[in-house]
């Protein structure tokens, strides 16, 4: 009788959801090809061609999506008229060939103007689009700018995934009097400004990239006092959302959000900040928010803040504040002014700072903190051979935290406790349950945050103080008990754990293509993680592998995990599955005789598997020799190498790996670049040729970059077409080892040739382990590359977290949606419905989150 109740339900729900989603408003296409050479109608056979007559056009309507043609400039400020509504937003996009850049706004740094304007309006989407404002002397100036100052509530402002380049307008805080440009808070690369007594409701900055911004990077403003007559504490500006952005090279602050109520800033990463700069610049900070109540700040990095007068700190949590902000999961590192300020004196609103790693922050200070009640715990600063100074306030709290520094300076009257103290520091005598002992980090110094996870026997595990409400995890996700003594430090992990471990789910990690070879056997490895009903990892594990139904030529060795191919494999998908007392993990593999990849594939023999070893120069390029004593291909110059996975470019030339289309079809291009050698060069500039047309970068990677960049796109192709894998130098070339391992595989059977062999599932939506406690894997197959919405309601009908919406490229792809809403916080047990869709799919899975 449960089951059948349980059907039952799960059937009513969908029904609600779509009962309660509102009928999709179809507007009208409008298309913009600044490079046709005459003034269409706006539609896709005749665009229009300039600006002007988009920004003339009767006000677009509710469901209305404005195309801007890839790969080309339109010129001017572009300023659309008219408002979405609750049914349906406005969108400014892109349309064009996958594989062509973004369409470029070009301003031209006429005064007073924006690449991308709205004023006055709301409901509108920009998506997908490059904006730059380029001058030579201060101005007014925006990337994309929206103003509103008709007294109203605005509501669902959506700027996703542009590039915002190259805007001139202001590097000086505060305008001298009389001066014919702004401070550097009235001007931003992305900027919102909602003039009060309007707010807004539902603002979303989300996968934006902006760079070279004589400005601050991204602004959001809201409420404010100082407008006159102080803050309305009612007139905050809600579901502000700023998340997954990169801002690097700014003369003002990277992030600031200000007027807002409970704002969650989170995934960002913000590099350089006024390192374009000049005297004049005085105060900035990487992000920070002010004038605002609660707010969650985390999964962010900041680096390399630079610092004028004062300040030149990664975090501030600035004046005007109620509540409770949350800093937390935050990785800071070489930021001039220190890890944290708490400006500017009592307010009643206070910071908690909590699972966040400090590396190299404690110049001249750790942390300037002026209201008096901030409270860190579980965070690991590491500053060798410095002094943490805790400048102004007393009676701060600082619990369960790692010190590593050569002493504690500043303002040592804090409250200390539980505290590890290392580096030379000596422990405050207020500590009284303080540790001064090596924390056993895996490799302290490191230049990435796995470094500082703490190792078996370390004096942390279990000796801090418990605290309530400590988020329930830490900074690697690990489970953080509510009941038991913790670490000290960011790293949570508890060795051994003191409850019975039950496995619940399982990540399979592995190849998501494999190759059908023409004789004997091809293998992949493939490994399992197991956790446990916390989210935390099981190690020992003996997971039995199989596959989900038999698949003729392709086995799977039970207990290792390596997959065999063989010949008589047919091309198409099928499922891996890892196996542990119940819990399931499960992988989808596609397999295909069309698959190359460098490391794999590479030879001895140019032209081996369609791969060709070259170096170019000047307007040409050359084939490398093979030097059998070193096994790798050489050029003309000691250090124009290719490698088994490994590129060196050469001090007059690139280092180049060609691949030669062998066949007309669709390709899909995936794989990683970074650097091999991080203590020593200047970089190396990295991009990807289609024939003579360049499809990706160029990229400059620093020296010790050990994330790189990482390219998925798809391309067509014709039979002899070849794909340039190229690696420049950046300014020498001196330790300029790359890693780079180039996977191109054809996924299109209509195109190929492909016959007689079983139809590929070229879209598809599936979501695991279901029940699933703490974390829940979405996984999806797209046919060709799509913009891709996924949504999470309750069994109100009410959305509570936006999971994703992009272009995603064509292949399999993966998310994890980890059981909390937009603002990170965690949900109640219960049925929840993913709506996943595409123009093409439009899918609801029903999941059940049981804690």
């Amino acid at each position: 009788m449960t089951r059948i109740i349980f059907v039952k339900l799960t059937v009513c729900l969908i029904l609600m959801i779509g009962l309660l989603m509102p009928n999709p408003v179809f507007g009208t296409g409008y298309y913009v090809d600044c490079s046709a050479s005459i003034d269409g109608n706006g539609s896709l056979g005749s665009p229009w061609n300039n600006i002007d007559t988009v920004n003339n056009h009767t006000p677009f309507l509710p469901g209305d999506t404005i195309y801007l043609k890839k790969g080309t400039t339109c010129f001017g400020e572009l300023w659309p008229k008219g408002s979405g509504d609750s049914t349906a937003q406005i969108v400014l996009c892109s349309y064009g060939p996958d594989t062509a850049a973004k369409p470029i706004i070009n301003a031209q740094g006429v005064s007073n103007t924006a690449a991308i304007k709205l004023y006055n309006q709301e409901y509108w989407t920009i998506r997908d689009l490059e904006a730059t404002n380029p001058a030579t002397a201060y101005a007014a100036r925006w990337g994309i700018c929206v103003k509103s100052d008709d007294s109203l509530v605005k509501h669902r402002i959506y700027i996703i995934n542009n590039t915002v380049i190259n805007v001139y307008a202001s590097a000086i805080r505060t305008a001298p009097t009389g001066a014919t440009y702004p401070g550097f808070y009235s001007v931003a690369g992305i900027y919102i400004r909602i003039s009060e007594p309007g707010r807004a409701d539902d603002i979303l900055i989300e996968g934006n990239e902006c760079r070279d911004i004589v400005a601050v990077g991204i602004t959001f403003w809201g409420e404010n006092e100082w407008t006159g007559g102080g803050m309305n504490w009612d007139n905050l500006s809600s579901h502000v959302v700023v998340r997954g952005n990169t801002v690097s090279r700014t003369a003002g602050d990277g992030i600031i959000i200000l007027g807002t109520d409970d704002e969650l800033v989170e995934y960002n990463t913000v590099e350089y900040v006024s390192i374009l700069g000049v005297t004049g610049t005085d105060y900035t900070a990487g992000m920070w928010p002010t004038r605002h109540r609660n707010g969650l700040w985390q999964f962010n990095t900041v680096a390399y803040t630079h610092k004028f007068l004062d300040d030149g700190q990664g975090f501030d949590n600035d004046m005007y504040l109620q509540g409770t902000t949350i800093f937390q999961y935050n990785y800071s590192h070489d930021n001039e002014g220190g890890f944290f300020l708490d400006c500017c004196g009592p307010d009643g609103g206070k910071s908690v700072l909590r699972y966040n790693i400090s590396i190299n922050d404690a110049r001249p200070r750790l942390t300037r903190l002026d209201r008096g009640n901030a409270e860190f715990y579980n965070n690991t600063f590491y500053n060798p051979g410095q002094a943490a100074n805790i400048d102004n306030t007393s009676n701060n709290k600082f619990t369960n935290n790692i010190f590593w520094s050569s002493r504690l300076g500043g303002n040592t009257s804090q409250v200390f406790s539980h505290n590890l103290y290392h580096g030379g520091i000596t422990a405050p005598a207020s500590d009284a349950n303080a540790l001064t002992a090596d924390p056993n980090f895996i490799n302290p110094g490191s230049d990435t945050v796995d470094g500082y996870k703490i190792q078996s026997g370390s004096p942390c595990i279990g000796t801090g103080l418990l605290i309530a409400n400590n988020g329930g995890r830490d900074f690697w996700g690990n489970r953080v008990s509510a009941t038991e003594n913790p670490n000290r430090g960011a790293d949570g992990y508890y060795y051994p754990l003191s409850y019975e471990q039950i496995p619940t789910t399982i990540q399979i990690s592995g190849k998501v293509v494999v190759r059908i070879p023409t004789s004997g056997n091809f293998t992949a490895a493939c490994t399992a993680t197991v956790k446990d009903q916390y989210g935390q990892t099981m190690y020992g594990r003996n997971v039995l592998w199989n596959l989900e139904s038999p698949v003729t030529g392709i086995s799977v060795d039970s207990s290792s995990g390596v997959i065999s191919v063989d010949s008589s494999a047919d091309l198409g998908y099928f499922t891996l599955l890892a196996t542990d007392s119940g819990a399931i993990g499960q992988l989808t593999i596609l397999a295909t005789p069309f698959y190359y990849e460098y490391s794999v594939d590479f030879s001895t023999t140019q032209g081996q598997n369609q791969w060709y070893y070259r170096y170019w120069k000047g307007t040409s390029s050359s084939a490398m020799s093979w030097d059998a004593a070193n096994n790798r291909w050489k050029g003309d110059e000691t250090y124009l190498l290719l490698g088994r996975g490994w590129f060196h470019p050469g001090e007059n030339g690139n280092a180049v790996l060609d691949w030669i289309a062998p066949q007309s079809g669709t390709i899909l291009i995936r794989g990683t670049v970074k650097k091999s050698d991080i203590s020593c060069g200047d970089g190396i500039v990295a991009s990807i040729r289609h024939n003579t047309g360049l499809v990706w970068g160029p990229f400059s990677i620093a020296y010790n970059d050990q994330t790189g960049q990482s390219h998925n796109f798809s391309l067509n192709v014709t039979a002899t077409d070849t794909i340039h894998f190229m690696v420049n130098k950046n300014s020498a070339n001196g330790c300029d080892a790359t890693q780079w391992n180039p996977l191109i595989y054809y996924y299109d059977s209509t195109t190929v040739g492909f016959s007689a062999t079983p139809s590929i599932p070229m879209e598809s939506f599936t979501v695991y382990p279901n029940p699933f406690n703490p974390d829940v894997t979405l996984q999806f197959v797209l046919g060709k590359p799509s913009a891709v919405t996924i949504d999470v309601f309750d069994i109100s009908g009410k959305r509570v977290a936006t999971l994703l919406t992009k272009t995603c490229p064509a292949g399999l792809q993966t998310r994890v949606w980890n059981g909390r809403d937009h603002f990170g916080r965690l949900l109640p047990s219960g049925i929840y419905l993913i709506h996943f869709s595409t123009l093409t799919m439009n899918e609801i899975r029903q999941v059940l989150l049981l804690k």
